[in-house]
């Protein structure tokens, strides 16, 4: 799994958001040259009453890429029912070498609508199947296929490809009935009382309510019995955070599984041509922060696959506000109670004002109908919304489906550079409202095949660096591959990417006020045939207000993840881009994977930079829990002492299980041939997986500066193994 540190000094780790997991790579890591890559644009012309206009001519329409005006080599109506598929309306230029106009794939015939549903409440299931069953029964032709999908969680598919009309409408009540308890309206009442209940009567906050009693903090205001009041205001405000708490993580759980199981949509009809349309059935999208840019590679996949969406938000005619404006109210209360806070108050500040900024931040995210109308708009589509009746529209997307225009065109950048190519259509002529997709990404025709891995538009010039002659160094950072445990044939490994930030360039933000960096991490590990077994790849957003600007430079940024290899010699190739200087790093290094002897054995030493006690979101396979918290490490060699007072060893140990006597572990500082420092201890019993995770926090008050080996041995009967580490100690 993905796990992640900011560090400053030895204190403080903040942890950076999460992005997605990525498949692995292809088996060698491509150069990207420059070549033609054919753009094939469909569009939907109505006139200004929303009429199809059929007679578009070249000269009506200019067309533009990446602000530059293109000449675009044909023109056609495609419309089904007339003769092959489609009839030239007109031809500014042709693609085929003969000179003749380009024959019709007769796979163009077939019209393809994926029904797919998502989250329904009581009321939307009753909606969504009105309108899907309502869009059955209008006049079909034979080449219209439907399927129907659910995301419950992934994407999991209830009736095929077909025409036949029974089949749909079982798949269609299936995906819309069955047993579902709505917990949310009830929960959403109960929340609104909890805030109400955290206020006093003056729009004070819960901490200056405290404060205002003898003694102050929230246990005193619990055992006070004159302001009967603040017990409950106090008991509220926990909840409160249980609540907010739980609904962040539930919506970063969803929308993950939203938006793969959208591309997963959308790559899976990369083979057939011709215009596909999704109708996707929600109460709403929500796209976490740290997902962005695989929404925006979404849409990019769709648009290069002729995939329109068509997002229809069932929750039907609404009079309430859309979701994410109570909790933006919420944030803005929260933030205008603790600027109120007067600096010589002993008034704690709760959680919900602490939070405040970032959940105004995320609350404009939790509006799901901004990202629906998003993902359909940039694709050809439209948003269905605030209606009850969704005949009409779904009328309206069948007219769309049969009948729209096609042209072709090569972009005059050629280079797959991974940046977002924006798509322009002006209308010349008047009258004309025209509907055509935002844009795509410039990335290699392979990096939308079906079946393939996916390629993020940050991981092309990562590539690029590392396939290059030469490998750049205008960044700092240090990388290592650390085999941790060797297990049923599988040696589980750790990647340890450390980035300082000093020299990382931080834009301002006028329209936040803050100041924000991004930096593209890939890592690549080669088998000793030079296949790509692994592939870790990350997008990092950072951003901090400007009086928290150098704390955040003077920090290192710390990725971990996990990942295992069977046994043998791997080389390590990491790459870092400062995405907004431009710069990258690269450097590769060799590992060996050891094989499972069943002996003892233990891995690299590593030096601690921080330790979390208590760390939620703890997963198995972290390489990097310890005893409940979270071991973030550094792979920096030099110790100040002048920041620390103690020195922090982590290791892996694996005893032999066949080896009836206890493991202990010996520690040495050695400094000039001569052991200055030494310790024993005891080691704890393995876990269930056989390991000993040991850690160790030590003064290092009498450590004179100079360098230092640092060892550790482990001894278990007769067998003993050891690791060493070098430290350079400084004033």
């Amino acid at each position: 799994m993905r796990f992640y540190s900011i560090v400053f000094g030895i204190a403080l780790a903040l942890h950076a958001q999460e992005p997605a997991p990525q498949p692995q790579a292809a088996p060698r890591a491509p150069k990207f040259s420059a070549g033609a890559n054919l753009v094939v644009l469909d569009l939907v012309v109505r006139d200004k009453k929303g009429r199809p206009v059929k007679d578009i001519a070249p000269g009506d329409i200019d067309v533009y890429d990446d602000g530059k005006r293109v000449t675009f080599q044909d023109l056609h109506l495609v419309e089904a029912g007339r003769g092959g598929d489609a009839a030239l309306v007109g031809t500014t230029a042709t693609t085929s070498a003969g000179g003749q106009p380009p024959a019709m794939d007769p796979l163009r015939q077939l019209r393809l609508v994926t029904l797919v549903f998502e989250r329904l409440g009581v009321d939307g299931r009753v909606l969504a199947r009105q309108a899907a069953l309502d869009l059955l029964k209008q006049p079909q032709r034979t080449n219209v296929y439907y399927a129907v999908f659910v995301i419950d969680q992934r994407l999991k598919l209830l009736q095929q490809y077909t025409n036949d009309r029974q089949a749909l409408r079982r798949a269609i009540e299936h995906a819309t009935t069955g047993a579902y308890t709505d917990f949310t309206s009830e929960s959403d009442q109960l929340q609104a009382q909890l805030q109400n209940q955290v206020g006093g009567p003056d729009g004070t906050s819960l901490g200056e309510q405290v404060a205002a009693i003898q003694g102050g903090g929230v246990m005193g205001a619990l055992n006070q019995s004159q302001p009967g009041g603040l017990a409950n205001a106090a008991m509220a405000q926990m909840q409160l955070d249980m609540l907010q708490f739980s609904q962040q993580l539930a919506r970063e759980q969803v929308g993950r599984a939203s938006i793969y199981s959208l591309l997963a949509l959308v790559r899976g009809q990369t083979e057939l041509p011709g215009r596909k349309s999704v109708l996707y059935f929600t109460e709403g999208l929500y796209v976490p922060t740290s997902m962005a840019e695989l929404f925006q590679t979404v849409i990019s996949a769709a648009n290069r696959n002729n995939v329109t969406f068509y997002a229809a938000d069932i929750r039907g005619l609404r009079t309430t506000a859309e979701g994410g404006s109570s909790e933006l109210r919420s944030a803005a209360g929260a933030a205008t109670k603790s600027s109120r806070h007067d600096p010589r108050s002993p008034a704690p500040v709760t959680r919900d004002e602490a939070t405040a900024q970032d959940r105004a931040a995320e609350s404009i995210r939790m509006n799901g109908q901004n990202a629906m109308a998003e993902l359909a708009e940039d694709t050809g589509g439209f948003l269905i919304s605030n209606t009850n009746d969704f005949r009409l529209p779904l009328r309206r997307v069948e007219e769309e489906l049969n009948s729209y225009y096609e042209l072709h065109y090569q972009p005059e950048n050629v280079e797959y550079d991974g940046k977002f190519h924006r798509i322009e259509v002006r209308a010349l002529r008047t009258g004309l409202v025209i509907q055509a997709r935002s844009g795509y990404f410039a990335l290699p025709p392979s990096a939308g095949a079906a079946g393939g891995p996916v390629l993020l538009p940050f991981e092309v010039p990562l590539l690029k660096v590392l396939g290059g002659g030469s490998l750049p160094h205008d960044l700092e950072f240090r990388s290592l591959a650390v085999p941790m445990h060797t297990s049923a044939g599988e040696v589980e490994s750790a990647l340890v990417v450390e980035i300082p930030l000093a020299k990382i360039q931080f834009q301002h933000d006028d329209r936040s006020q803050t100041y924000r960096g991004e930096v593209g991490v890939l890592a690549l590990v080669r088998d000793a045939k030079g296949i790509v077994v692994k592939k870790i790849a990350r997008d990092l957003p950072f951003e901090a207000p400007p009086d928290k600007l150098e704390k955040l430079r003077n920090g290192n940024f710390v990725l971990t993840d996990e990942f295992s290899v069977p046994p043998g010699r791997y080389t390590l190739e990491t790459a870092v881009l400062d995405r907004k200087a431009e710069k990258a790093a690269a450097r590769k290094s060799v590992f060996l994977a050891p094989s499972s002897s069943g002996k003892l054995s233990v891995s690299a030493l590593l030096r601690v930079q921080d330790f979390a006690p208590g760390a939620s979101g703890l997963e198995p396979e972290d390489p990097f829990q310890f005893h409940g918290g979270r071991i973030t490490p550094t792979l920096d060699e030099m110790l100040y002492k002048g920041e620390t007072q103690t020195l922090g060893l982590f290791c892996v140990i694996s005893p032999d299980p066949q080896e009836p006597a206890k493991p202990a572990l010996t520690l040495e500082y050695v400094q000039e041939d001569k052991i200055v420092g030494r310790g024993d201890f005891e080691l704890p019993v393995p876990d269930s997986r056989g390991r000993i995770q040991w850690a160790l926090f030590t003064p290092i008050a009498e450590l004179k500066p100079g360098p230092y080996e640092v060892r550790v041995i482990i001894r278990q009967g007769r067998s003993a193994v050891s690791e060493q580490m070098l430290l350079e100690v400084e004033m």
